[in-house]
C-alpha cells in the first residue's frame, strides 16, 4: 500500500482534452475508514511484538549454535593461499588424467 507519493501531470493543447485525460486516468485516493485505520493500527501492533519475538529467537539460537559449535576464527592467510595452492596442484592433475590416462573408445 503505497502511502507517500505524488504524480505529476504536465498539460499541454487543449485544457479541455487535457482535463478530461487527467479524470480518466487518477484515481482519486481518500484516507483509510475508521475499520481500515483499526485495522492497519493492529497490524502495526502484531508486526511490532512479532519483531520483537523473532529477534529474541534469533539471539538465542544464535548462542545456542555458537556453545555447540564454537566461534568460527578467521583462517590465517597463509593457510588460505597453501590451501589455493593445493586445489590448484589437484585441479592440474586431474586435468592431466582426463586428458592422457584415460582409455578413450
Amino acid at each position: 500500500m503505497i502511502t507517500k507519493g505524488a504524480v505529476v501531470i504536465i498539460k499541454h493543447g487543449d485544457p479541455e482534452f487535457a482535463d478530461s485525460m487527467e479524470k480518466g486516468l487518477v484515481k482519486k485516493i481518500a484516507g483509510p475508514s475508521s475499520d481500515q485505520a483499526k485495522y492497519i493500527s493492529e497490524l502495526e501492533r502484531e508486526n511490532f511484538f512479532l519483531r520483537r519475538i523473532v529477534e529474541r529467537e534469533t539471539g538465542r539460537n544464535l548462542a545456542e549454535l555458537e556453545s555447540e559449535y564454537g566461534y568460527n576464527r578467521r583462517v590465517p592467510r597463509i593457510f588460505r593461499r597453501l590451501s589455493n595452492g593445493w586445489a590448484l596442484i589437484m585441479y592440474g592433475i586431474t586435468r592431466f588424467v582426463d586428458k592422457y590416462l584415460v582409455i578413450r573408445e
